[in-house]
């Protein structure tokens, strides 16, 4: 199982650094101009306190706990209009958490 996690890891890596693939009934799939804003949007945050701006009170968070993965809830939670965000638990000793080696969180 391991070893099939492992390749899956190595084919995502080949797809998200081309920006495309084919999808399983032949349509290509291009997603490089999406990854790049994504990339540009992306903020890292270290071990020192964020500033944090002022909240809007009349916008309740709502927070969910689920046993889906990131993706999937964040899919679920996407066809609302409200803004989504997905806390998802990183290591930061391991990045990926041993992703490319087939762990399995």
């Amino acid at each position: 199982m391991r070893a099939q996690l492992r390749e899956i890891a190595r084919h995502t890596e080949g797809i998200v650094h081309t920006g495309h693939y084919r999808s399983p009934l032949g349509r290509e799939v291009t997603f490089a101009a999406e990854l790049a804003i994504a990339l540009a949007g992306t903020r890292i945050y270290g071990p020192d306190p964020v500033p944090v701006s002022h909240l809007d009170n009349d916008r309740p968070t709502r927070i969910e706990v689920t046993g889906e993965g990131s993706i999937q809830a964040a899919h679920r939670l996407s066809v609302k209009p409200d803004p989504v965000a997905v806390l998802n638990f990183a290591s930061a000793r391991n990045p990926g958490g041993g992703y490319l080696n087939g762990a399995q969180a």
